[in-house]
């Protein structure tokens, strides 16, 4: 049963994954990126993998060193980025947050089903909101950019940095990426997949719960569909991509062995020379986006309406107001 009303909730996209949900007098904010003014504007900070573009350090620093920060729920890669051969800036591995207020967080909603590892903590409630983790990526992360292994790779023992590419595999699961199930205390309820790249069975558990689904769409290409159709939102709203508006840094102009929108090296590309240039694209806030972005959202809007969905498409940093809704659950639903 729901009770429709106009709430205080809303949403602001500020590019890349990093997404503001404000309800009441909270502030919470997914994988911040170069948010502008960010050191004092939230409270909660939650962050789905160690790569750059979501656990951007520079920015972190900043929410983590203001009077209103109370509390980070990230990924417990991100606490191990440094010894990872993932994409990062700065080995700070999430040591400059207090302990007692830091969160590492396992998924509630795996691809493989089962429940979480004895201990893992998989839904965290705070004052305003109540976070539910679930797994994204098809599998553990790509670990090089240039890579074509999958698995998160530890690096040896000699310090070497990324992308070293050798060294132990960590264990399959061991550091899942996450997604997260945000809903406020009037019911509202945001999911932002991560960088989810295919559905699993257990996001059915999810049908109908979600109000608003942010659609990241460079690690979702092709599989956007399916993904909505399982969980049914009632409003899509797309992230992790460059829109028209937004130019690349002028550091990707001059590019000679990187895919400025995918990041990949292009062929015959030489490991060293491709690891500057990364590097660089990477020191600018530079994030992958597919091509055409704009164009696959259009393609998409027909498709996304049949469904029952309204799509949202605001620019980076345009809060939208959201009409909210009061949730009784079923009777027996999965919580």
């Amino acid at each position: 049963m729901t009770t429709d009303n106009l709430g205080d909730v809303s949403v602001t996209w500020w590019g890349a994954s990093a997404v503001a949900i404000e309800f009441d007098s909270y502030r919470a904010i997914i994988d911040p990126v170069l948010v502008p003014d960010a050191g004092d504007c939230f409270d909660y900070v939650l962050v789905t993998r160690e790569d750059h573009d979501h656990c951007h350090e520079p920015t972190l620093r900043r929410i983590v060193a203001g009077d209103r920060f109370t509390r980070m729920l990230a990924a417990s890669g991100c606490a191990q980025a440094s010894r990872l051969d993932v994409p990062s800036l700065g080995d700070g591995d999430l040591g400059f947050v207090e302990p007692a207020a830091l969160t590492l967080m396992h998924p509630k909603y795996t691809r493989r089903g089962g429940a979480a590892a004895s201990g893992a903590v998989v839904e965290v409630s705070l004052p305003g909101f109540r976070v539910e983790a679930t797994e994204s990526n098809e599998h553990d992360s790509l670990t090089l950019l240039g890579s074509r292994a999958w698995g998160k790779r530890y690096l040896p023992a000699d310090g070497t940095p990324w992308p070293a590419g050798r060294g132990p595999l960590a264990p399959f699961g061991a550091l899942p990426p996450l997604g997260f199930v945000v809903t406020a205390e009037n019911g509202f309820s945001v999911w932002h997949p991560g960088d989810l790249q295919i559905g699993y069975d257990a996001l059915y558990r999810l049908a109908g719960r979600v109000d608003l689904m942010l659609w990241p769409l460079n690690p979702m290409l092709g599989a956007e569909l399916p993904v909505m159709e399982i969980v049914r939102p009632r409003m899509v709203l797309p992230i992790h991509y460059r829109p028209a508006s937004q130019s690349p840094p002028a550091v990707a102009e001059g590019l000679r062995f990187t895919d400025p929108f995918s990041g990949r090296p292009h062929d015959g590309a030489g490991m060293a020379a491709y690891r500057e240039e990364i590097r660089s694209l990477i020191a600018h806030g530079w994030s992958a986006s597919p091509r055409d972005a704009e164009q696959r959202i259009d393609d998409l809007r027909p498709a996304i309406h049949d469904l029952g969905a309204e799509l949202l498409t605001p620019l980076p940093g345009e809060p939208v107001r959201l009409q909210t809704r009061t949730i009784e659950p079923a009777m027996g639903a999965a919580r």
